[in-house]
Order: structure tokens, then C-alpha cells, then sequence
């Protein structure tokens, strides 16, 4: 319908049989038609199968935090006989059947849209703030600032690659050799400031605020990716990382804060509710529970103060009988053996 009609004549009450068949040719009319008939029956496999998806990998997710102590106990228990959480299944099925029945669909798909938007915007600040904080294997000490400065990226820049080049130039020349330990909170309040700010910008764009108001937000948003990109980071990890931390996690960020602007604000609020009732539980119960949250404040290396409860697979009755992982140098004896093979 966007090819042959506006907005608002799509908002109208008879919008099929106005607009389309006045503003479309028969042919394109059909093609509308039809093609809207299939991409419905489309969309209702699509819905269902993501349903029964977020049915079934909540009640884990709640299993989970409650290995970690972030949630009750008693969604950390699992049926002697089905071998499933059955009280996060439970919970679950409860809370969809109320917001299905009460909430209105449109209303309800906003929702959504916003949870997904921020858990990807979560994601995004999560690998900036990894590369930009100390690892939890390895204790704080005396020598663990020679540690960090010898795997830090704000060494003179050898790499070939332009971007990657001209971020560990611009560090080098800021600050010379610096390490993760002198963040402190600042990767976490500049990327903060830089998601209000480009939120703020989305928001003055759809609400057609002051033109001076959308270029304050614009200029802060680019004031604040700068700063972030400026902090040193920490060496990538061995297996797969994210190229070109933090200029695309943060234009990730960007994106998403972007997007979530132009979502209506009885959405915003039913999502304000929501995340307060979350943020609730947490800061009542799982911040004085949180088992990571402990071994982080005593200062041990995750590997010696870690409990048995929360990281090993063998125990976890989910994940089905333990068997040995492979070691690595095993793994490339096979692969070296299978090479010579060849």
C-alpha cells in the first residue's frame, strides 16, 4: 500500500477499497491484494514460531539467573521426572495469557519492539564495557598493570587496517601508554551519555522539537562516541571478537536508541512499568544474592571462587550427561593428523 498511498489515507477506515483502487492501476492492485493475503498467512507461522520460542527459552533464562542467585530458588529447581523448570514454565505461560488478554495487540507489538531494541543496545555496551574493564580471571595485583599494558591496544599502531589504525593513533597521541585499569566507571557513563543523547535526537526528530535542540543532541551524541573511543581496550580474545571495539558496537547503540525514539510513548511506559518491576526484584534480592556478584567484590580469580552451582556443566541437569570436552591441544592433534591425511 506505501507504493500507491500515504500514510493517511492507509489510516482511513476504507482504505482497500478507496485508496488502492482509485491511486492503483489493476494490475498493481492485485498485486497489493494478493500479495498481502500471502505475506499475512506468512506472518502468522512467524509469530507462532516465535511464541513458542520465548515460551520455551524463558523458563531457562529464569533457570539460569537462579543458579546465580539473581532470582528465587525456586526457579533453579527441576522436575525429577520431566527434567524441565517447571516453576519458570509455569510463571511464564501465567504472565503471556495476562498480557495477550489485556494489552492490545498494537500496543503489545511495541512492547516487544522495544524489549528486543534494548536487549541488542545491552549487547552492544556489554562488548565495550568487556574490552574496556579488567578481566575477572585475573586478580588485581601489583603486576597486573604490566599485564595490561603489555596486551593493551594503545601501543604504537601496527595494524594494516585503516579504522583500526586511526583509533589506536588517536589513543596513542591522547594518552601514550594506558591500560584498562585507568578507565574506572568512564566506559560506563560515556556510553550512557551517548545513548540518552542519540535517544534525545530521535526523540526531537519525531516530535518536531527546536531545530537548535536537535543539533545540542546531535553534537553531545558525537562529543560522547569520541570519548569513548579514545578509552584504551583491552586484547581481543583468541576465538571470535567483535572487529572495530567501540566504533561498532557504539554505532550499534546508535541505531537502536535511534529506533526506539520514533516508538510511541504509551509503549514507553507500559516499558518504564515492566523494567521498574524488573529493576525491583533486582536491586531487592538478586544484588545481595548474585553468586558473580560476590566473586567480583572479594577480588579472587572466577576459577577459585567461583561455587560448584553456577558454572559447571557436569551438574546441570539441563544440559543432560556430562561428557569430557575435548582439551585444546587434543583437538589439534586430531585436526593436524587429519591434515597430513589429505
Amino acid at each position: 500500500a506505501n507504493a500507491c498511498c500515504t500514510h493517511e489515507q492507509q489510516l482511513a477506515d476504507d482504505a482497500a477499497g478507496q485508496c488502492l483502487i482509485q491511486s492503483c492501476a489493476p494490475l498493481v492492485h492485485r498485486v497489493l491484494l494478493h500479495g498481502s493475503h500471502l505475506i499475512s498467512f506468512g506472518a502468522i507461522f512467524g509469530l507462532t514460531t516465535g511464541t513458542f520460542t520465548s515460551l520455551m527459552g524463558q523458563p531457562r533464562i529464569f533457570y539460569r539467573m537462579a543458579q546465580d542467585g539473581l532470582l528465587f530458588q525456586l526457579f533453579g529447581k527441576v522436575n525429577e521426572t520431566t527434567h524441565v523448570p517447571t516453576a519458570g514454565i509455569i510463571v511464564t505461560g501465567i504472565l503471556v495469557a495476562l498480557l495477550a488478554c489485556l494489552v492490545e495487540l498494537d500496543l503489545l507489538a511495541s512492547l516487544i519492539s522495544i524489549g528486543t531494541l534494548q536487549v541488542f543496545t545491552f549487547v552492544d555496551a556489554g562488548v565495550i564495557l568487556l574490552r574496556m574493564s579488567p578481566s575477572l580471571d585475573t586478580p588485581i595485583t601489583a603486576s597486573t598493570h604490566d599485564h595490561f599494558l603489555d596486551n593493551s591496544t594503545t601501543h604504537e599502531p601496527r595494524s594494516n587496517n585503516f579504522w583500526s589504525a586511526l583509533i589506536s593513533r588517536i589513543r596513542f597521541e591522547r594518552g601514550g601508554r594506558r591500560t584498562v585499569l585507568q578507565n574506572g566507571s568512564k566506559p560506563v557513563y560515556y556510553t550512557l551519555a551517548f545513548t540518552i543523547s542519540v535517544l534525545l535526537f530521535s526523540l526531537a526528530i519525531s516530535n518536531d522539537w527546536h531545530a537548535h535542540l536537535v543539533w545540542v543532541f546531535a553534537a553531545l551524541a558525537l562529543i560522547f562516541f569520541f570519548l569513548v573511543c579514545q578509552l584504551p581496550t583491552s586484547a581481543p580474545p583468541r576465538t571470535f571478537s567483535c572487529p572495530w571495539v567501540p566504533v561498532v558496537p557504539l554505532m550499534g547503540i546508535g541505531c537502536n536508541a535511534y529506533m526506539m525514539g520514533s516508538i510511541p510513548f504509551s509503549a514507553w511506559l507500559m516499558a518504564i512499568v515492566w523494567s521498574s518491576l524488573g529493576l525491583m526484584v533486582y536491586f531487592l534480592y538478586g544484588i545481595h544474592n548474585s553468586t558473580l556478584g560476590k566473586v567480583v567484590s572479594s577480588g579472587d580469580p572466577m576459577e577459585k571462587a567461583t561455587p560448584e552451582s553456577s558454572f559447571e556443566h557436569e551438574r546441570d541437569p539441563l544440559m543432560g550427561t556430562h561428557m569430557d570436552e575435548p582439551s585444546y591441544e587434543s583437538t589439534l592433534n586430531v585436526s593436524l593428523h587429519e591434515l597430513h591425511q589429505l
